[in-house]
């Protein structure tokens, strides 16, 4: 499937005809690699809706850079019309650039968004508005893996894009450069190392990487900081193998109510050493900290399946009595 969807995005050969279709703004964006400049068709008026277009120079980019972004865009194509994860729109491969055309968040990222909150409001995200990152975060990661049979591997902080910077809350996934086009045979040892999951580093893994990794987001959203500091691959490694993942409720950073004690069990369980244990995306939409948070009785997505968290922890408590077993 990887394969197929790949080569229709081999260099297609000059395009920037149709590219010309487009109207380049401002700058909004830069990297090592290209840029990325707002645009507008130009034909369509002054008070035509805008667009991000990143743009890569094919001789400034190594092929494994180039890769990420056949990746990428063959990902973004499988899965148009989600609104949690960011929207491509067209794409033109000339011979010397590429041009990726998307819908454009005006926000910035999310861990941009923690640290503004942080040096100028002294303040962390509130149980509150965490909850409602993460409910949003885990309707996009839900459907990458139940739907389309999508590893993300690099869900973190600067991957979810606020749609406007007039809320805290509303993101959108985006960076899909590392991304596995199927949960078999995902093996290589890729991700960002504050986020990555224990197992990892072993090439063995499958999509509760993403849960751990959305669990340590959670934890960063509500302190500004990690439960774990890793330097090197070989850091993810040891604490794999000492098998103790604590995590430290007890940070100042914390809220200045402190934390309750079902935000703790919902990170305690995304951020579960035996990935076994762990609920998958849909199952930790279910968590009661939800409910709890939002200050909603009865929250749509629990109503739906008002037992599914309750089944799956008793799944988890089978599973460790299993494991002690053995």
């Amino acid at each position: 499937r990887e394969i197929a969807m790949l080569a229709s995005f081999a260099d297609s050969g000059d395009d920037f005809a149709e590219f010309n279709a487009y109207e380049l703004l401002e700058e909004i964006g830069s990297g090592s690699f290209g840029r990325v400049v707002k645009c507008r068709k130009r034909d369509a008026g002054d008070d035509a809706p805008t667009y991000a277009c990143k743009i890569i120079a094919k001789n400034q980019a190594s092929e494994q850079h180039m890769r990420h972004l056949q990746i990428e865009m063959a990902t973004l194509s499988a899965v148009r019309n989600h609104s949690r994860i960011v929207q491509l729109l067209e794409t033109f491969d000339t011979a010397t650039h590429l041009y990726i055309i998307t819908e454009i968040y005006t926000g910035g990222d999310l861990n941009d968004r923690v640290r503004e909150m942080q040096n100028v409001a002294n303040r962390v995200y509130t149980e509150r508005e965490a909850a409602e990152v993460l409910l949003n975060a885990l309707d996009a990661v839900d459907y990458l893996h139940t739907v389309q049979n999508i590893l993300h591997r690099d869900i973190k902080a600067e991957n979810f894009l606020l749609r406007t910077k007039f809320s805290d809350t509303d993101v959108v996934l985006t960076d899909f450069g590392l991304a596995s086009l199927s949960q078999i045979g995902a093996h290589e040892t890729v991700g960002t190392l504050m986020y990555m999951a224990p197992e990892v580093p072993s090439g063995v893994y499958n999509a509760m990487t993403d849960v751990w990794s959305l669990g340590v987001m959670t934890y960063f959203l509500l302190s500004a900081n990690f439960p774990f500091h890793f330097a090197t691959q070989a850091g993810v490694k040891r604490m794999a193998q000492r098998g103790r993942y604590p995590l430290n409720f007890e940070r100042p950073e914390f809220t200045a109510e402190g934390l309750s004690e079902s935000a703790k069990a919902f990170m305690e369980t995304m951020i579960d050493g035996d990935w076994r244990c762990r609920p998958s995306a849909a199952e930790a939409r279910m968590h009661p900290w939800f409910e709890e948070a939002l200050g909603l009785k009865d929250p749509a997505v629990l109503k739906e399946h008002p037992a599914a968290f309750k089944e799956h922890t008793d799944k988890i408590d089978v599973e460790r009595i299993v494991n002690k077993i053995h």
